[in-house]
């Protein structure tokens, strides 16, 4: 049996935080979401996380702003940027170690989390 891990998603849509999450909770992994950046933040002050996907356009702050302040606190995490336009030049920029363009398939969500 795989190891459990910890992610954290942060996409201000429900649909797509809801499906993300049943998927990665069917997949050994314990999970989180949240609406927005602050809220993020917030919660990562209160408990650990392995792996962090955002979205990039979100309401107070920016994917980036996250990524930026998500690397800080946990330089080994995983952190997967995605959007319905190209900012994988902004995330990585910003430290993500990924980026999904959407709509993605759920089994490259999953081997970047891997």
């Amino acid at each position: 049996m795989m190891e459990k891990i910890s992610v954290l998603i942060i996409e201000d849509d429900p649909v797509l935080s809801g499906i993300l999450r049943s998927v990665l909770e069917s997949d050994a992994t314990d999970v989180a979401a949240c609406a927005n950046g602050h809220h993020a933040l917030d919660l990562i002050n209160r408990k650990k996380f392995d792996v962090f996907i955002t979205d990039y356009r979100l309401p107070g702050m920016s994917g980036a702003d996250i990524v930026k302040n998500l690397r800080l606190a946990y330089p080994e995490s995983r952190i997967i940027g995605m959007s319905i336009q190209n900012y994988d030049k902004e995330f990585r920029e910003a430290g993500a170690d990924a980026f999904l363009l959407k709509p993605f398939d759920i089994e490259d969500l999953l081997l970047s989390i891997r």
